[in-house]
């Protein structure tokens, strides 16, 4: 049994920095393309904030009652049964937690620290960068979650502080024009569009769930956790939002691939490093906490025989952390990570929907002593949500407004539910479980 050493503000960083990365950068030009007003464009990231709060106050629930390492695997293999559980862990393991964690390590090594650097565009530098940035997070959760939280509150709680007084001084510098800004006609697949990349700018909320096991009075801080955390980001993401429009305007968020940089260099030339070294500490904080989440799924596996026993020893998830650090080099050096994320984009949705599905069914069997607020209207909020993003996304895939130019590549985003299923079927048929467990 791992040590509790993760107090309140260790698990509102974690939630905190898992969720601020480059999503807040990179999806607001999308928003902005598809509206014409900066309180519709607000709107959309207020009203991500509010799935995120109702996904983290059930899972609220779900970590006051399952206080272990895993996360959603331990959700739902309690609820669903364990053929559900394994498609659920292998899918949250292989594909987005390790393809996440190199995905981020390389682009933020790419990106960010190669503007910094000088990289050129065909430099094997961020290849390399993004090893040694797995390999010093990996050993720095090895020293223990006390450490590896120490680190996340740093390397979360500094540019988040920065990019709010950043906010403010561009609020106040230039005033912001809310008179309407025209846009060519949209649609409603393009408002849903333009929603499911604010959806995944929110992805991290429930973070804290997969560590569990190593927080103090699980009953209290895993809540703390999971909605301040989410609380607090949303706040964050408002106040940032409202600073991009003062200083770009509607037109130059639309126009900006990176709003953080073009903000940062209409401010002044100086303030664009800065912002770029706080943008490479959000994004380590990100890595971080999904260095620290993945693991413990890994180890949950392991412990339950559905990964190998060797994969973890009983009190740490040294083991754990070992092999994902690997799958993750390996995943950097062969350059498939960016196709796994795809691969399982809308897998995602589907288990944040299982394991609320799996509190509504776990309810019925008996309340917890922390409950979910607003219950039933949270988790059919969300429930409601996901299946909208979903049904847009997999629409979006299968019968697509303009002909794919790759169809390897345009079905990537739904290879992942496919995979779900088999693993589901697979499991179900090698153990001998019934469909109602």
């Amino acid at each position: 049994m791992s040590e509790r050493v993760i107090g309140p503000w260790g698990a509102v960083s974690i939630v905190a920095g898992s969720m601020v990365g480059i999503g807040i950068f990179l999806t607001p030009a999308q928003v902005a393309q598809q509206v014409e007003s900066i309180w519709m464009y607000l709107a959309f990231w207020l009203f991500g904030g509010a799935v995120a709060f109702a996904g983290a106050t059930c899972y609220a629930e779900l970590g006051s009652r399952f206080p272990s390492a895993g996360g959603d695997y331990v959700f739902i293999r309690e609820a669903l049964g364990n053929s559900v559980a394994f498609a659920t862990g292998m899918v949250l393991f292989v594909g987005i937690f390790v393809g996440s964690i190199a995905t981020m390590s390389v682009a933020v090594s790419k990106y960010q620290i190669g503007t910094l650097m000088g990289w050129g565009p065909d430099s094997s530098m961020p290849t390399v960068a993004g090893l040694i940035i797995v390999a010093v997070l990996t050993v720095v959760n090895m020293t223990g979650a006390r450490v590896a939280t120490g680190v996340q509150f740093a390397v979360t709680m500094i540019p988040v502080s920065m990019f709010c007084i950043g906010a403010f001084y561009g609020l106040f510098t230039f005033g912001v024009d809310t008179s309407p800004s025209p846009i060519e006609a949209t649609s409603m697949g393009g408002l849903a569009s333009a929603f499911a990349a604010v959806y995944f700018a929110y992805a991290g909320w429930n973070a804290v769930a997969y560590v569990g096991g190593e927080v103090k009075d699980p009953n209290k801080n895993i809540p703390i956790g999971l909605v301040g955390g989410t609380v607090l980001v949303t706040v964050v993401y408002l106040l940032m939002n409202v600073g991009f429009i003062a200083v770009l305007g509607l037109d130059g968020v639309r126009q900006a691939f990176e709003v953080g940089t073009a903000t940062a260099a209409k401010l002044s030339p100086e303030a664009t490093n800065i912002v770029l070294v706080l943008i490479v500490l959000a994004l380590l904080g990100s890595i971080n906490a999904t260095v620290l989440g993945g693991a413990r799924i890994a180890q949950a596996l392991a412990e339950a025989n559905m990964l190998p026993k060797v994969v973890s020893d009983g009190n740490s998830p040294n083991r754990a952390l070992i092999l994902q650090a690997v799958l993750a080099a390996l995943f950097i050096v062969t350059g498939t990570f960016e196709s796994l994320l795809e691969m399982t984009s809308i897998a995602m949705l589907l288990i944040a929907s299982l394991a609320v599905i799996g509190m509504i069914k776990l309810r019925q069997a008996g309340d917890a002593e922390v409950r979910a607020i607003a219950y039933p209207l949270t988790p059919a909020f969300f429930l409601l949500t996901s299946l909208v993003v979903t049904a847009v996304s997999v629409m979006d895939v299968v019968a697509p407004a303009e002909a794919p130019k790759d169809m390897v590549t345009h079905y990537l985003p739904i290879v992942g539910l496919v995979l779900f299923v088999v693993a589901w079927l697979g499991h179900r048929l090698v153990s001998g479980e019934r469909a109602g467990g």
